[in-house]
């Protein structure tokens, strides 16, 4: 599971890479929580790519350059279930990286993997240390 996972996360992270919220978007399952410092609900394709479109101009504006990322902890909860933590770095033109931790809830069906709940409890506080 865990090479499934890294292939998942590799395609994940090259969506981001090219700037392609449609691509992004296909990663997350609909609905969907995202839980930060509120729990955000994506009940819809159309919601999910529209916060995708939101979080990548966020990046842009921060000077997003790519993504890099290593998998910590993948627990498995059955064959289609799966607890994540992602350590991301996400480099910058003209500005230290920003490093964070998050963690997924993933589920697969048909042998394709979406994310279902992503808690990111690192990031906001790691953008905003690294300005």
């Amino acid at each position: 599971m865990w090479a499934e996972i890294e292939r998942f996360f590799q395609s994940y992270a090259a969506a981001y890479n090219a700037g392609d919220a449609a691509a992004v978007a296909r990663h997350i399952s609909a609905p969907s929580l995202l839980i930060e410092k509120t729990t955000a609900v994506w009940s819809t394709d159309a919601d999910v790519l529209s916060a995708m479109n939101r979080l990548l101009e966020s990046y842009r504006a921060g000077g997003f350059v790519s993504s890099h990322f290593a998998l910590e902890q993948v627990v498995e909860q059955g064959r289609n279930d799966a607890v994540v933590e992602v350590a991301w770095t996400l480099e910058r033109r003209d500005a230290p990286p920003w490093q964070f931790r998050t963690g997924y809830n993933l589920h697969g069906a048909d042998g394709i993997w979406r994310i279902v709940v992503c808690t990111a409890y690192q990031e906001t506080a790691a953008r905003q240390r690294a300005g």
